[in-house]
């Protein structure tokens, strides 16, 4: 991600994106989740169950990221995407400021990553 490494989960079915990071009460400082869709849409994500604050990058198909939001643990907001992705990358809160990531960066290896 950018010039950081990053060890990532990858979520690339319905129920596995459903579930995502909920009930998980810690995690390692440079692990994060990569969610992976069939299709290009907007998306929206929300913290209920979740007890890790995160920080969360909407992510075009071709890599680049287009939008990073911080999360509140155990909150139904919404957070939506500005405009369709297909990959949805969410790290501990702060680890992309703390890596020096910020919108525009890529991602790299994901081009090849199909989402069911």
């Amino acid at each position: 991600v950018g010039r950081a490494n990053l060890e990532t989960w990858i979520v690339d079915g319905p129920k596995s994106r459903q579930l995502g990071l909920m009930h998980v009460k810690a995690m390692a400082p440079n692990r994060g989740m990569l969610f992976v869709y069939p299709g290009v849409r907007r998306r929206s994500f929300w913290m209920q169950n979740t007890y890790v604050a995160l920080s969360l990058a909407y992510v075009s198909a071709d890599g680049p990221i287009e939008q990073i939001l911080d999360m509140k643990p155990l909150t139904r907001t919404s957070h939506p995407s500005k405009s369709a992705v297909r990959f949805v990358l969410e790290v501990n809160q702060g680890w992309f400021a703390k890596n020096g990531v910020a919108v525009g960066d890529t991602i790299a290896g994901i081009s090849g990553l199909r989402g069911f």
